[in-house]
């Protein structure tokens, strides 16, 4: 986050421009309950997100490939011994849908930014 903030205040425009961070964002808030300056880091990485692609209309985040293939972005998955340990039932994934899985890539498919790039997309 500082890093990001620091592009921007320094101008680093094509930095700023090339960089995925903002799209490894989960968007769970954390960062807002948690930043003791009251910076608004959610805020912040909206905004990068929507200046990135304006600036470059050709703009694919590496993070689209991940949500295309897997249904999101950051593993879930992990904590699944926590989760057990303190009675919490296991989390149902998408992956772990296979038939939700391949719709959402289908819905995902009719997207301008997934179609016009389905070479990304491709199953190997």
């Amino acid at each position: 986050m500082r890093n990001l903030a620091r592009m921007v205040v320094y101008g680093l425009e094509e930095d700023l421009l090339n960089d995925d961070t903002p799209w490894a964002c989960v968007s769970c808030s954390r960062c807002e309950e948690m930043c003791p300056m009251d910076v608004k880091p959610f805020e912040m990485i909206l905004a990068i997100r929507r200046w990135q692609t304006l600036n470059d209309e050709t703009r694919v985040p590496t993070a689209i490939v991940e949500i295309y293939k897997r249904g999101y972005t950051q593993s879930v998955g992990t904590n699944t011994e926590l989760r057990a340990s303190l009675g919490l039932p296991e989390l149902q994934t998408i992956t772990k849908m296979p038939e939700m899985l391949k719709l959402y890539q289908e819905m995902l498919m009719k997207t301008p930014v997934v179609s016009e790039n389905d070479y990304m997309f491709n199953e190997e």
